[in-house]
């Protein structure tokens, strides 16, 4: 049976369906507020990425944009000239800010930064900003003198995060297997299925066998490889 269409706005069954004017007005206008607001968030987030001196001179006074720049210092890969404000936030009394210092400094990829990003895993008090040096050594990338400070986080450090981070700083760099594999395989036997899951990936990255958390066999082979420990 054909439909039948009444007047304009009603539907085949002849019901019309009613749109508010107000409501057409409300959307357009809630439509117009995201644009703005998205305009304005791309404006801020564009001027804050080429305003290099501007990022640079709120990380050494250290406001309330301190930790932002140093955020967007370390995406744009700081300068040069950033040098000196990054490695002054390392020492500032904000977590957040040394945190994002030690992240962009890691970017310089110099090995002078490995003692003072490697100092700042282990010493500092607060889990978020020892993971953030852990990150920077790792975007560092030098392995001079890297060993000392990823050993003593791995044999010392309590927190779970920290020690996932430190064992997947230790692969990323893989440094000497030889001088770090009893930390792993002490942490392979964690109790903490985060822990022992993160030294287990850093064993099969760094050795290229994968023995699971098989302990007696992963000793065989270290012995087989570099004799008895």
């Amino acid at each position: 049976m054909a439909l039948e269409y009444g007047r304009e706005g009603e539907t085949p069954a002849g019901f019309e369906i009613y749109r508010s004017p107000n409501r057409r007005r409300t959307s357009k206008l809630i439509s117009l507020g995201f644009g703005a607001v998205f305009v304005a968030v791309v404006g801020f987030a564009g001027y804050a990425y080429y305003a290099t001196d501007s990022l640079i001179q709120n990380v050494e006074e250290g406001n309330s944009l301190a930790t932002f720049s140093a955020y967007i210092l370390a995406l744009k890969g700081p300068p040069p000239e950033a040098r000196r404000a990054l490695l002054s936030g390392l020492d500032s009394s904000s977590p957040a800010l040394r945190g994002a210092c030690a992240r962009a400094c890691g970017k310089y990829q110099e090995p002078s930064m490995v003692p003072l990003l490697g100092e700042l895993a282990v010493v500092d008090s607060v889990p978020t900003v020892r993971i953030a040096a852990l990150d920077g050594l790792a975007r560092n990338g030098s392995k001079v003198g890297v060993s000392r400070y990823l050993l003593q986080v791995l044999q010392e450090e309590e927190e779970q995060e920290v020690l996932s981070a430190a064992c997947e700083t230790t692969a990323s760099l893989n440094v000497d297997l030889q001088r770090i594999f009893p930390a792993l395989l002490d942490l392979l036997q964690d109790h903490r299925a985060r822990v022992s899951g993160s030294a287990l990936r850093a064993l099969k990255t760094m050795s290229g066998v994968d023995w699971g958390s098989d302990v007696v066999q992963w000793n065989s082979w270290f012995q087989q490889e570099y004799g008895p420990r």
